[in-house]
């Protein structure tokens, strides 16, 4: 039996990472917005299980910045500098 992975562990590698982050860096910049539309942005209707995999796995990358308040985020300086996102 395979053993599990941990929460922590990235759910999808670095480069499908960088085009989700593009797609809310398109539409927000670097702006502070709630993580359900940084939800939406990428590709889901509402916050469920799989966007939030989505959004805490930008986070490990350091591309999506949580900033601990109201549930907000915004892309990080990391995510702003990557070469994608030129």
């Amino acid at each position: 039996m395979a053993r599990p992975r941990s929460p922590a562990y990235p759910n999808f590698p670095l480069e499908k990472a960088l085009v989700m982050i593009s797609d809310i860096f398109e539409a927000d910049r670097r702006n502070i917005i709630d993580r359900e539309t940084a939800a939406k942005h990428v590709g889901y209707s509402s916050l469920s299980g799989a966007s939030d995999k989505v959004l805490v796995t930008s986070e490990y990358y350091n591309l999506l910045q949580n900033r601990g308040w109201a549930n907000k985020s915004h892309s990080s300086r990391h995510g702003y500098h990557s070469p994608r996102l030129r």
